[in-house]
């Protein structure tokens, strides 16, 4: 019999859209692995939370890049789409 402690972890992703606040930023706060420290106001309001991970923005994955460093590979727009 085991100890009743599962060894494994529900993860599931999800995609947000965040708008870009009146400066023109995303305003969301992210460590080097894109895990989100501050998901800010248009964050919180899409839905994002603490700890997310971003793995893509508007469909392009960020991989082993920043999220900003993958930002400038794409047009930027009033919002983008985020997968979590």
């Amino acid at each position: 019999m085991g100890s009743g402690a599962s060894t494994s972890r529900d993860v599931t992703t999800h995609t947000i859209v965040v708008a870009r606040n009146d400066r023109g930023v995303l305003g969301i706060g992210l460590n080097d692995s894109n895990m989100v420290t501050v998901p800010g106001p248009a964050g919180t309001l899409a839905g994002l939370r603490v700890w997310d991970k971003v793995l893509k923005i508007d469909g392009v994955a960020c991989g082993s890049k920043t999220l900003v460093a993958t930002m400038t590979a794409i047009t930027p727009k009033p919002s983008h789409t985020l997968t979590v």
